[in-house]
């Protein structure tokens, strides 16, 4: 049988989520009989019964009708999903258009698609008990760690003015709400420090930010399409990586992916301590932990006077991520081989 990776979007976490599945597990399940193809737009030429094809993010209704054709031939539907759309918050305005779209879709492959495939147990656990056990299943989001190394710097401290220390956070518009957290830290840290730091935001600033410190502190670069993406963040070169997450439903569910890339680049994350992240980050050891403005504040402090310390924890968090959730390690995968084994087998 083959899977098909079908309706890649311009979204790194969704490309990659079916990209790397293929390269990765496919020596495992080839003598299985087990083979891997990306597709665009599938058509009834590309299926027959018994394949399986894995649809990421969100859905249309055309998709929705060729996934009905393709169960009726006999094609096993696994619908891929990262958010849970039952408890997006009012600020987040890009997934709530969405949702107006893509709602009734969701509904459809909620209770018809032959697989539920969730980033994170916890989205896993917000469907009913009755669907737990013989549709859903968790299959977290990996890293090619290596598609993220930075080429080593030179030593970089407060007192050298030959570049400023580089707090990033990168992200799309559906995190504006967790910026909120920044706002009056970032104030504080600019005042202290001036130009000896710069807050770059990629993808998406707060416009409190911008009005306040743009150009003075802060600097705002457009989110770009995937292949741009990883090239931007190697080049911003940052010191510290910036994980802030509203304690709220919605972000419960979401994946542990803005602190694993962070790590993955070898710099200190600071991230909000929610239950998201409570199994990526060791406080003190692979990341920090900030819970109010006043601990964001102190500990970026300390991080932008200390380079032993940001490389220390950066090494620390770089060693974990590449352990843990790297595609290059057989041990991390094994939960997406024996995923498409069950698949396979029913």
């Amino acid at each position: 049988m083959q899977f098909i990776a079908g309706y890649p979007q311009m979204n790194m976490a969704h490309i990659l989520r079916q990209l790397l599945p293929s390269r990765y597990c496919a020596d495992s399940l080839k003598p299985e009989g087990i083979e891997f193809q990306l597709a665009g737009d599938v058509t009834d030429n590309d299926v027959k019964a018994g394949d399986a094809i894995l649809f990421q993010g969100l859905i249309n209704e055309c998709i929705v009708g060729k996934m009905s054709n393709f169960q009726r031939k006999g094609v096993k539907i696994i619908q891929g999903l990262d958010d849970d759309f039952s408890t997006i918050p009012p600020w987040n305005y890009v997934t709530r258009d969405l949702e107006r779209e893509f709602m009734g879709s969701f509904h459809w492959a909620k209770n018809n698609a032959d697989w539920l495939l969730c980033t994170t147990e916890h989205l896993a656990n917000t469907f009913p008990t009755e669907l737990i056990g013989p549709r859903v299943r968790v299959a977290p989001n990996l890293f090619e760690c290596d598609y993220y190394l930075m080429p080593p710097r030179k030593p970089q401290k407060i007192g050298n003015t030959s570049r400023q220390i580089r707090i990033l956070w990168a992200g799309s518009p559906t995190h504006l709400g967790d910026q909120e957290l920044l706002v009056e830290p970032i104030g504080r840290l600019i005042a202290k420090y001036r130009a000896k730091v710069c807050f770059v935001f990629f993808g998406e600033c707060h416009s409190e930010l911008i009005r306040r410190h743009l150009n003075q502190g802060v600097q705002a670069i457009p989110y770009m399409t995937t292949d741009k993406y990883l090239g931007q963040l190697r080049a911003i070169e940052p010191d510290i990586w910036l994980a802030p997450l509203q304690d709220i439903p919605f972000n419960w569910s979401r994946s542990q992916l803005k602190v694993l890339e962070g790590q993955a680049m070898g710099v200190p994350v600071v991230a909000s301590p929610v239950r998201t992240y409570d199994n990526v980050i060791d406080n003190g050891r692979t990341g920090f932990f900030a819970g109010s403005a006043k601990e964001w504040y102190a500990i970026l402090a300390t991080l932008i006077e200390s380079e032993e310390l940001r490389q220390q924890i950066g090494g620390a968090g770089q060693e974990y991520v590449t352990a843990n959730w790297n595609w290059g390690e057989p041990n991390c995968f094994e939960p997406w081989v024996n995923f498409f084994r069950e698949v396979a087998a029913s």
